[in-house]
């Protein structure tokens, strides 16, 4: 089911997606209903998209904040080796 959103979202963008998310249909036509449904509800929600868009604003916040400590200590770590 992961799949199918993922390929729903790629869908706008990519001519392979299309292609894959005709396939799902045929082949799982329920499963793609079911995500249809979701898609409807998702776009209908301002509200939702609005918690979503900020929580994924947040993540992407904490990932760069952890990516750059990461590098300062390791940085920390092999500067002194460095410099020797």
């Amino acid at each position: 089911m992961f799949i199918v959103i993922g390929l729903t979202i790629l869908s706008t963008h990519s001519a392979f997606a299309r292609r894959m998310l005709a396939r799902l249909e045929n082949k799982y036509p329920e499963i793609y209903a079911k995500v249809e449904r979701l898609k409807v509800r998702f776009a209908e929600s301002k509200p939702l998209l609005v918690t979503l868009g900020t929580l994924l604003v947040v993540l992407l916040g904490v990932g760069i904040y952890l990516a750059v400590l990461g590098f300062k200590t390791a940085y920390a770590k092999i500067a002194p080796m460095l410099m020797n």
